[in-house]
């Protein structure tokens, strides 16, 4: 008998292919149905169209930074929980994960994530309301 219990939706946005296609397999591996965005107005008509249960955003792509999408949840109250991740850790002097919690991330990655950081990372995002 087929399960009537739907898989996790997380949508996965990032400007980088091959780190879109290897997070997706990643999560396709550990059972979520993963979706893929190139960029924020991508991430928010596929968001309008089809709601995910959790977004992983990078911070820096180049229609804008992960933050604008952050900051349009907020103004629109979209209450979809993020994972901010980005390669760099703020050691440049700005903190980049500070901001993105600040702006409603309920987690951040930094990049590359092992598969159990990834796990850590959704299970505290599903649990902790937005």
């Amino acid at each position: 008998m087929a399960s009537s219990v739907s898989k996790t939706r997380i949508l996965v946005v990032g400007d980088d292919p091959a780190v879109r296609d290897s997070t997706c397999a990643l999560l396709d591996a550990l059972n979520y149905a993963a979706t893929e965005a190139a960029g924020i107005a991508e991430a928010l008509r596929v968001i309008q169209e089809h709601p995910p249960d959790l977004v992983v955003v990078d911070i820096y792509m180049p229609d804008g930074e992960g933050y604008a999408l952050l900051r349009a949840f907020n103004a629109r109250g979209i209450a979809i929980p993020a994972i901010a991740c980005s390669s760099e850790d703020g050691t440049s002097g700005f903190n980049r994960f500070a901001a993105a919690r600040t702006l409603g991330a309920v987690a951040v990655l930094e990049k590359p994530y092992s598969p159990d950081r990834l796990q850590e990372a959704i299970d505290a995002a599903l649990v902790r309301p937005r």
